[in-house]
Protein backbone atom coordinates (compact mmCIF):
# COMPACT_ATOMS: atom_id res chain seq x y z
CA UNK A 1 0.00 0.00 0.00
CA UNK A 2 3.16 2.12 0.55
CA UNK A 3 3.99 4.52 -2.36
CA UNK A 4 7.32 5.55 0.02
CA UNK A 5 8.55 2.07 1.53
CA UNK A 6 10.18 -0.09 -1.62
CA UNK A 7 7.66 -2.16 -3.73
CA UNK A 8 3.90 -1.38 -4.51
CA UNK A 9 1.91 -3.46 -2.17
CA UNK A 10 -1.34 -4.13 -4.24
CA UNK A 11 -4.67 -4.57 -2.72
CA UNK A 12 -6.81 -7.37 -3.50
CA UNK A 13 -10.32 -6.94 -2.84
CA UNK A 14 -12.96 -9.53 -2.53
CA UNK A 15 -16.24 -8.94 -3.83
CA UNK A 16 -18.91 -8.52 -1.29
CA UNK A 17 -22.75 -7.92 -1.44
CA UNK A 18 -25.23 -6.21 1.06
CA UNK A 19 -27.56 -3.74 1.99
CA UNK A 20 -24.60 -1.06 2.37
CA UNK A 21 -23.32 -1.85 -1.22
CA UNK A 22 -26.43 -1.91 -2.69
CA UNK A 23 -27.08 1.62 -1.06
CA UNK A 24 -23.70 2.51 -2.62
CA UNK A 25 -24.72 1.01 -6.14
CA UNK A 26 -27.49 3.16 -6.38
CA UNK A 27 -26.39 6.43 -4.96
CA UNK A 28 -23.13 5.56 -7.70
CA UNK A 29 -25.76 5.35 -10.38
CA UNK A 30 -27.63 8.67 -9.76
CA UNK A 31 -23.97 10.68 -9.37
CA UNK A 32 -22.50 9.03 -12.48
CA UNK A 33 -25.93 10.13 -14.61
CA UNK A 34 -26.29 13.31 -13.08
CA UNK A 35 -22.31 13.49 -14.37
CA UNK A 36 -23.46 12.20 -18.05
CA UNK A 37 -26.65 13.91 -18.36
CA UNK A 38 -26.86 17.06 -17.03
CA UNK A 39 -25.02 18.59 -19.79
CA UNK A 40 -26.97 17.31 -22.51
CA UNK A 41 -29.83 18.87 -21.27
CA UNK A 42 -30.98 22.18 -22.39
CA UNK A 43 -32.79 25.29 -21.33
CA UNK A 44 -33.40 27.79 -23.86
CA UNK A 45 -30.38 27.88 -26.02
CA UNK A 46 -27.94 27.02 -23.77
CA UNK A 47 -27.19 24.08 -21.72
CA UNK A 48 -28.89 23.32 -18.05
CA UNK A 49 -25.65 23.80 -16.65
CA UNK A 50 -22.67 25.30 -18.07
CA UNK A 51 -19.44 27.03 -17.08
CA UNK A 52 -17.97 28.78 -19.62
CA UNK A 53 -14.42 30.37 -18.24
CA UNK A 54 -12.94 31.87 -21.40
CA UNK A 55 -16.25 33.81 -22.04
CA UNK A 56 -16.84 34.49 -17.95
CA UNK A 57 -20.24 33.23 -18.33
CA UNK A 58 -21.69 30.80 -16.00
CA UNK A 59 -24.97 29.36 -17.33
CA UNK A 60 -27.55 27.88 -14.40
CA UNK A 61 -31.36 26.98 -15.50
CA UNK A 62 -31.88 29.35 -18.03
CA UNK A 63 -30.00 32.24 -16.13
CA UNK A 64 -26.71 33.87 -16.86
CA UNK A 65 -24.19 35.36 -14.79
CA UNK A 66 -21.52 37.08 -15.59
CA UNK A 67 -18.03 38.10 -13.54
CA UNK A 68 -20.37 40.65 -12.09
CA UNK A 69 -22.33 38.03 -10.02
CA UNK A 70 -19.29 36.89 -8.10
CA UNK A 71 -21.23 37.23 -5.07
CA UNK A 72 -23.58 34.10 -6.16
CA UNK A 73 -21.00 32.13 -6.79
CA UNK A 74 -18.82 32.53 -3.21
CA UNK A 75 -22.51 31.77 -1.64
CA UNK A 76 -22.61 28.87 -3.52
CA UNK A 77 -19.03 27.95 -2.74
CA UNK A 78 -19.64 28.62 0.87
CA UNK A 79 -23.06 26.79 0.63
CA UNK A 80 -20.76 23.29 -0.96
CA UNK A 81 -19.00 23.73 1.83
CA UNK A 82 -20.82 23.81 5.14
CA UNK A 83 -23.26 21.18 3.53
CA UNK A 84 -20.01 19.00 3.99
CA UNK A 85 -19.64 20.09 7.19
CA UNK A 86 -22.78 19.42 8.18
CA UNK A 87 -22.75 16.06 6.57
CA UNK A 88 -19.78 15.47 7.98
CA UNK A 89 -20.53 16.13 11.46
CA UNK A 90 -24.31 13.95 11.46
CA UNK A 91 -22.98 10.83 9.10
CA UNK A 92 -19.14 11.40 9.52
CA UNK A 93 -17.22 10.00 6.17
CA UNK A 94 -20.36 9.77 4.27
CA UNK A 95 -18.90 11.64 1.23
CA UNK A 96 -15.91 9.46 0.92
CA UNK A 97 -17.59 6.27 1.53
CA UNK A 98 -20.34 7.27 -1.14
CA UNK A 99 -20.25 10.51 -3.06
CA UNK A 100 -16.20 11.07 -3.29
CA UNK A 101 -15.53 10.62 -7.66
CA UNK A 102 -12.76 8.45 -6.59
CA UNK A 103 -14.51 5.79 -4.47
CA UNK A 104 -17.76 6.18 -7.41
CA UNK A 105 -15.41 5.28 -10.07
CA UNK A 106 -13.24 2.49 -8.49
CA UNK A 107 -16.11 1.31 -6.92
CA UNK A 108 -18.76 1.28 -9.71
CA UNK A 109 -16.54 1.04 -12.67
CA UNK A 110 -12.51 0.11 -12.36
CA UNK A 111 -13.41 -3.05 -9.30
CA UNK A 112 -15.81 -3.82 -11.77
CA UNK A 113 -14.27 -4.54 -14.99
CA UNK A 114 -11.25 -6.15 -13.07
CA UNK A 115 -13.84 -8.39 -11.81
CA UNK A 116 -15.19 -9.55 -15.19
CA UNK A 117 -11.62 -9.57 -16.53
CA UNK A 118 -9.17 -10.89 -13.85
CA UNK A 119 -11.70 -12.23 -11.57
CA UNK A 120 -12.44 -12.39 -7.80
CA UNK A 121 -9.56 -11.00 -5.69
CA UNK A 122 -7.78 -14.08 -4.92
CA UNK A 123 -7.57 -15.12 -9.30
CA UNK A 124 -6.12 -11.83 -9.17
CA UNK A 125 -3.22 -12.15 -6.75
CA UNK A 126 -2.67 -15.85 -7.92
CA UNK A 127 -2.13 -14.48 -11.31
CA UNK A 128 -0.22 -11.30 -10.36
CA UNK A 129 2.32 -13.60 -8.61
CA UNK A 130 2.91 -16.04 -11.25
CA UNK A 131 4.98 -15.50 -14.81
CA UNK A 132 4.12 -13.72 -17.84
CA UNK A 133 1.66 -16.16 -20.15
CA UNK A 134 -0.72 -15.56 -22.55
CA UNK A 135 -3.40 -15.64 -20.57
CA UNK A 136 -1.81 -13.03 -18.31
CA UNK A 137 -0.89 -10.81 -21.27
CA UNK A 138 -4.75 -10.58 -22.51
CA UNK A 139 -6.62 -9.74 -19.71
CA UNK A 140 -3.88 -7.08 -18.88
CA UNK A 141 -4.21 -5.56 -22.22
CA UNK A 142 -7.95 -6.37 -22.45
CA UNK A 143 -8.25 -4.79 -18.60
CA UNK A 144 -6.40 -1.35 -19.45
CA UNK A 145 -8.55 -0.61 -22.78
CA UNK A 146 -11.37 -1.25 -20.78
CA UNK A 147 -10.25 1.37 -18.31
CA UNK A 148 -8.81 3.90 -21.17
CA UNK A 149 -12.30 3.64 -22.55
CA UNK A 150 -14.40 4.48 -19.29
CA UNK A 151 -11.33 7.14 -18.81
CA UNK A 152 -11.85 8.75 -21.96
CA UNK A 153 -15.89 8.57 -21.34
CA UNK A 154 -15.30 10.65 -17.86
CA UNK A 155 -13.20 12.96 -18.99
CA UNK A 156 -15.47 14.22 -21.77
CA UNK A 157 -18.55 14.09 -20.09
CA UNK A 158 -16.23 16.28 -17.13
CA UNK A 159 -14.94 18.84 -19.60
CA UNK A 160 -18.40 18.93 -21.00
CA UNK A 161 -19.89 20.83 -18.41
CA UNK A 162 -17.44 23.51 -19.37
CA UNK A 163 -17.23 23.41 -23.22
CA UNK A 164 -20.62 22.66 -23.75
CA UNK A 165 -21.35 18.78 -24.11
CA UNK A 166 -22.83 18.95 -27.83
CA UNK A 167 -20.06 20.86 -29.29
CA UNK A 168 -17.00 18.74 -27.19
CA UNK A 169 -18.73 15.54 -29.12
CA UNK A 170 -19.22 16.70 -32.47
CA UNK A 171 -15.67 17.98 -32.38
CA UNK A 172 -16.44 21.90 -32.59
CA UNK A 173 -15.26 22.87 -29.39
CA UNK A 174 -11.81 24.30 -28.89
CA UNK A 175 -8.11 22.85 -29.27
CA UNK A 176 -7.90 24.19 -25.47
CA UNK A 177 -10.68 21.69 -24.54
CA UNK A 178 -9.59 18.30 -26.02
CA UNK A 179 -6.17 19.32 -24.71
CA UNK A 180 -7.55 19.50 -21.12
CA UNK A 181 -9.91 16.14 -21.84
CA UNK A 182 -6.55 14.51 -22.56
CA UNK A 183 -4.77 15.76 -19.32
CA UNK A 184 -7.80 14.75 -17.48
CA UNK A 185 -7.42 11.19 -19.30
CA UNK A 186 -4.01 10.46 -18.55
CA UNK A 187 -4.85 11.56 -14.72
CA UNK A 188 -7.52 9.05 -14.70
CA UNK A 189 -5.29 6.44 -16.15
CA UNK A 190 -2.36 7.46 -13.73
CA UNK A 191 -4.87 6.99 -10.53
CA UNK A 192 -6.60 3.79 -11.93
CA UNK A 193 -3.46 1.48 -12.92
CA UNK A 194 -1.53 2.99 -9.87
CA UNK A 195 -2.59 5.32 -7.32
CA UNK A 196 -5.75 3.78 -6.29
CA UNK A 197 -6.23 3.75 -2.51
CA UNK A 198 -2.84 5.99 -2.58
CA UNK A 199 -4.84 9.20 -3.54
CA UNK A 200 -7.45 8.90 -0.08
CA UNK A 201 -4.16 8.25 1.97
CA UNK A 202 -1.47 10.29 0.55
CA UNK A 203 -3.04 13.28 -1.41
CA UNK A 204 -6.73 13.92 -0.15
CA UNK A 205 -6.90 16.82 2.80
CA UNK A 206 -10.09 15.65 3.37
CA UNK A 207 -8.87 12.65 5.96
CA UNK A 208 -6.80 15.26 7.64
CA UNK A 209 -9.33 17.32 8.75
CA UNK A 210 -11.76 15.08 9.63
CA UNK A 211 -11.34 15.46 13.20
CA UNK A 212 -12.44 18.84 13.48
CA UNK A 213 -15.99 18.37 11.93
CA UNK A 214 -16.42 15.14 13.14
CA UNK A 215 -17.19 14.52 17.68
CA UNK A 216 -18.33 11.78 19.52
CA UNK A 217 -22.14 11.57 17.91
CA UNK A 218 -21.01 11.23 14.04
CA UNK A 219 -20.99 8.35 12.54
CA UNK A 220 -18.35 5.80 11.86
CA UNK A 221 -17.71 1.95 11.03
CA UNK A 222 -16.40 0.30 13.91
CA UNK A 223 -15.59 -3.12 15.33
CA UNK A 224 -17.29 -3.91 18.68
CA UNK A 225 -13.93 -3.99 20.76
CA UNK A 226 -15.37 -5.53 23.67
CA UNK A 227 -16.01 -8.55 21.22
CA UNK A 228 -12.71 -10.48 21.90
CA UNK A 229 -10.93 -12.23 18.63
CA UNK A 230 -10.69 -16.05 18.96
CA UNK A 231 -10.34 -18.96 16.22
CA UNK A 232 -12.06 -21.95 16.24
CA UNK A 233 -15.06 -23.61 18.49
CA UNK A 234 -14.45 -21.82 21.40
CA UNK A 235 -15.00 -18.58 19.21
CA UNK A 236 -18.55 -20.05 18.33
CA UNK A 237 -18.90 -21.18 21.40
CA UNK A 238 -17.53 -17.59 23.21
CA UNK A 239 -19.97 -15.46 20.72
CA UNK A 240 -16.49 -13.83 19.54
CA UNK A 241 -15.31 -12.94 16.37
CA UNK A 242 -13.80 -16.26 14.67
CA UNK A 243 -11.31 -14.37 12.90
CA UNK A 244 -12.18 -15.18 9.69
CA UNK A 245 -10.31 -11.71 8.19
CA UNK A 246 -13.53 -11.47 5.41
CA UNK A 247 -13.73 -8.08 6.91
CA UNK A 248 -9.90 -7.52 5.81
CA UNK A 249 -9.72 -9.06 2.41
CA UNK A 250 -13.04 -6.84 1.39
CA UNK A 251 -11.67 -3.71 2.60
CA UNK A 252 -10.43 -1.35 -0.66
CA UNK A 253 -8.43 0.53 1.64
CA UNK A 254 -6.13 -2.74 3.19
CA UNK A 255 -6.55 -2.31 6.60
CA UNK A 256 -8.10 -3.85 9.36
CA UNK A 257 -11.35 -2.61 10.88
CA UNK A 258 -10.49 -4.55 14.31
CA UNK A 259 -7.33 -2.27 15.08
CA UNK A 260 -9.87 0.85 16.27
CA UNK A 261 -10.42 4.14 14.23
CA UNK A 262 -7.75 4.82 11.27
CA UNK A 263 -7.13 7.67 8.88
CA UNK A 264 -7.38 5.17 5.84
CA UNK A 265 -10.73 4.18 7.02
CA UNK A 266 -13.30 5.45 4.26
CA UNK A 267 -16.39 4.23 5.85
CA UNK A 268 -17.70 2.10 2.57
CA UNK A 269 -19.02 -0.37 5.24
CA UNK A 270 -17.94 -3.23 2.95
CA UNK A 271 -16.91 -4.79 6.17
CA UNK A 272 -20.15 -4.34 7.62
CA UNK A 273 -21.79 -6.34 4.88
CA UNK A 274 -18.56 -9.02 4.85
CA UNK A 275 -19.39 -9.63 8.60
CA UNK A 276 -22.72 -9.35 8.55
CA UNK A 277 -23.21 -12.16 5.87
CA UNK A 278 -20.53 -14.28 7.80
CA UNK A 279 -22.36 -13.69 11.54
CA UNK A 280 -25.55 -14.65 9.87
CA UNK A 281 -24.44 -18.18 9.35
CA UNK A 282 -24.23 -18.14 13.17
CA UNK A 283 -27.73 -16.22 13.48
CA UNK A 284 -25.94 -13.54 15.36
CA UNK A 285 -25.52 -9.52 14.37
CA UNK A 286 -22.36 -8.61 13.08
CA UNK A 287 -19.42 -7.34 15.20
CA UNK A 288 -18.64 -4.29 13.15
CA UNK A 289 -21.52 -1.46 12.83
CA UNK A 290 -22.33 1.88 11.59
CA UNK A 291 -22.10 3.61 15.26
CA UNK A 292 -21.08 6.32 17.55
CA UNK A 293 -18.03 6.50 20.28
CA UNK A 294 -21.09 7.96 22.42
CA UNK A 295 -23.25 5.06 22.01
CA UNK A 296 -19.94 2.76 22.14
CA UNK A 297 -19.74 4.14 25.35
CA UNK A 298 -22.71 3.43 26.58
CA UNK A 299 -23.80 7.59 26.78
CA UNK A 300 -27.02 8.50 24.70
CA UNK A 301 -26.61 9.64 21.06
CA UNK A 302 -27.40 13.13 20.38
CA UNK A 303 -28.63 14.92 17.13
CA UNK A 304 -29.20 18.38 18.06
CA UNK A 305 -25.88 19.54 18.88
CA UNK A 306 -24.01 22.97 18.71
CA UNK A 307 -21.87 22.46 15.96
CA UNK A 308 -25.47 20.74 13.78
CA UNK A 309 -27.22 23.41 14.54
CA UNK A 310 -24.26 25.93 13.81
CA UNK A 311 -23.83 24.24 10.30
CA UNK A 312 -27.42 23.73 9.51
CA UNK A 313 -28.38 27.41 10.66
CA UNK A 314 -25.40 28.64 7.95
CA UNK A 315 -26.86 25.88 5.27
CA UNK A 316 -30.64 27.21 5.77
CA UNK A 317 -29.45 30.92 5.33
CA UNK A 318 -26.95 30.26 2.39
CA UNK A 319 -29.88 28.42 0.32
CA UNK A 320 -32.00 31.47 1.06
CA UNK A 321 -29.63 33.56 -0.47
CA UNK A 322 -28.62 32.38 -3.61
CA UNK A 323 -32.72 32.00 -4.33
CA UNK A 324 -33.14 35.22 -3.15
CA UNK A 325 -30.30 35.95 -5.53
CA UNK A 326 -31.22 33.85 -8.75
CA UNK A 327 -34.59 35.50 -8.05
CA UNK A 328 -33.75 39.01 -8.18
CA UNK A 329 -31.26 38.53 -10.76
CA UNK A 330 -31.12 41.12 -13.56
CA UNK A 331 -29.97 39.77 -16.61
CA UNK A 332 -28.99 43.08 -17.80
CA UNK A 333 -25.02 44.39 -16.91
CA UNK A 334 -25.55 48.18 -18.08
CA UNK A 335 -23.15 51.34 -17.25
CA UNK A 336 -23.58 54.95 -17.78
CA UNK A 337 -19.99 56.98 -17.65
CA UNK A 338 -19.75 59.96 -18.82
CA UNK A 339 -17.17 60.46 -21.99
CA UNK A 340 -13.54 60.16 -21.21
CA UNK A 341 -11.69 63.79 -20.39
CA UNK A 342 -14.92 65.86 -21.18
CA UNK A 343 -17.28 68.24 -19.08
CA UNK A 344 -19.85 70.02 -21.25
CA UNK A 345 -20.09 71.83 -24.27
CA UNK A 346 -21.87 74.84 -25.50
CA UNK A 347 -24.07 74.32 -28.92
CA UNK A 348 -24.63 77.15 -31.08
CA UNK A 349 -28.52 77.19 -30.65
CA UNK A 350 -27.76 78.05 -26.53
CA UNK A 351 -27.99 74.69 -24.96
CA UNK A 352 -25.52 72.54 -23.12
CA UNK A 353 -24.03 69.50 -24.06
CA UNK A 354 -23.41 66.26 -22.31
CA UNK A 355 -21.43 63.30 -23.74
CA UNK A 356 -21.89 60.12 -22.21
CA UNK A 357 -20.84 56.20 -22.79
CA UNK A 358 -23.78 53.83 -22.52
CA UNK A 359 -22.64 49.86 -22.06
CA UNK A 360 -25.45 47.20 -22.01
CA UNK A 361 -24.59 43.56 -21.92
CA UNK A 362 -27.77 41.70 -22.69
CA UNK A 363 -27.31 38.62 -20.98
CA UNK A 364 -31.14 37.27 -21.46
CA UNK A 365 -32.26 34.85 -23.18
CA UNK A 366 -34.76 34.36 -25.93
CA UNK A 367 -35.56 37.22 -28.82
CA UNK A 368 -33.52 40.21 -29.40
CA UNK A 369 -34.58 43.26 -27.13
CA UNK A 370 -34.54 46.99 -27.71
CA UNK A 371 -33.77 49.53 -25.05
CA UNK A 372 -34.92 52.67 -24.60
CA UNK A 373 -33.79 55.69 -22.46
CA UNK A 374 -36.04 57.96 -19.58
CA UNK A 375 -34.52 60.69 -18.36
CA UNK A 376 -35.73 62.40 -15.29
CA UNK A 377 -34.23 65.47 -13.52
CA UNK A 378 -32.93 68.16 -16.58
CA UNK A 379 -36.43 70.14 -17.69
CA UNK A 380 -36.57 70.40 -21.26
CA UNK A 381 -33.48 68.06 -22.09
CA UNK A 382 -32.95 66.58 -25.31
CA UNK A 383 -31.87 62.94 -25.65
CA UNK A 384 -29.98 61.71 -28.89
CA UNK A 385 -29.07 58.34 -28.84
CA UNK A 386 -28.51 55.50 -31.57
CA UNK A 387 -31.38 52.85 -31.86
CA UNK A 388 -30.45 50.25 -29.30
CA UNK A 389 -31.15 46.50 -30.19
CA UNK A 390 -29.39 43.49 -28.41
CA UNK A 391 -29.33 39.73 -28.77
CA UNK A 392 -28.52 37.72 -26.32
CA UNK A 393 -25.35 37.72 -24.72
CA UNK A 394 -24.77 40.66 -26.92
CA UNK A 395 -22.80 43.22 -25.30
CA UNK A 396 -22.43 47.07 -26.98
CA UNK A 397 -21.56 50.30 -26.23
CA UNK A 398 -23.21 53.71 -27.70
CA UNK A 399 -22.84 57.39 -26.95
CA UNK A 400 -25.29 59.35 -25.32
CA UNK A 401 -26.11 62.98 -26.02
CA UNK A 402 -27.95 65.37 -23.64
CA UNK A 403 -29.20 68.43 -24.63
CA UNK A 404 -30.80 70.87 -21.77
CA UNK A 405 -31.02 75.12 -21.25
CA UNK A 406 -28.54 76.34 -18.77
CA UNK A 407 -29.77 76.70 -14.99
CA UNK A 408 -28.80 78.01 -12.12
CA UNK A 409 -26.49 74.43 -10.93
CA UNK A 410 -23.58 73.83 -12.28
CA UNK A 411 -24.21 70.34 -11.21
CA UNK A 412 -27.33 68.69 -11.52
CA UNK A 413 -28.34 65.35 -10.06
CA UNK A 414 -29.76 62.93 -12.98
CA UNK A 415 -31.81 59.67 -13.01
CA UNK A 416 -31.61 57.09 -16.37
CA UNK A 417 -34.04 54.52 -16.53
CA UNK A 418 -32.90 51.89 -19.05
CA UNK A 419 -36.30 50.33 -20.25
CA UNK A 420 -36.43 46.87 -22.28
CA UNK A 421 -35.77 44.15 -20.28
CA UNK A 422 -37.40 42.42 -17.73
CA UNK A 423 -37.49 45.46 -15.67
CA UNK A 424 -36.14 48.62 -15.47
CA UNK A 425 -32.83 49.51 -14.46
CA UNK A 426 -32.15 53.03 -13.09
CA UNK A 427 -28.74 54.85 -13.11
CA UNK A 428 -27.76 57.99 -11.00
CA UNK A 429 -25.39 60.25 -12.43
CA UNK A 430 -25.14 64.33 -13.22
CA UNK A 431 -25.68 66.88 -15.77
CA UNK A 432 -22.86 69.66 -16.01
CA UNK A 433 -23.32 73.10 -16.91
CA UNK A 434 -21.66 76.76 -16.72
CA UNK A 435 -25.05 77.19 -14.41
CA UNK A 436 -25.96 81.21 -13.12
CA UNK A 437 -28.65 81.65 -15.41
CA UNK A 438 -31.52 81.07 -12.55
Amino acid sequence: MSMFHGTRQWIYTRNVMGRFQHLHRATGFGLIMFLFVVPWINVGNHPAVLADVPARRFYLLGHVFTASDGFLMVLMALMAAFSLFLASALLGRVWCGYMCPQTVFLEEWVRRVEAIVEGDGASRLRRDAGPWNFDKIWRKSAKVALLAIHAFVLAMSVVSWFAGARWLWTGEASTASYMIVGVIFAGMMADWLWFREQLCIYLCPYARFQSVLTDDYSLTVSYDSAVPIMQGKAAIEAKACIDCKKCVTVCPQGIDIRDGFQLECINCARCVDACTDVMRKFDRPSLVNYTTIALQEGRPQKTLRPRVMLYGTLVTGLAVGIVATMALHNPLDISIQRLPGSTYALDGDGLVRNTYLVRIVNNAQGDDRKFTLDIEGIPGAEVEMNELVLKPEEARQVPLVIRAPNGARSIVPVKITVKGGQRDYEVNTTFMAPGGNG
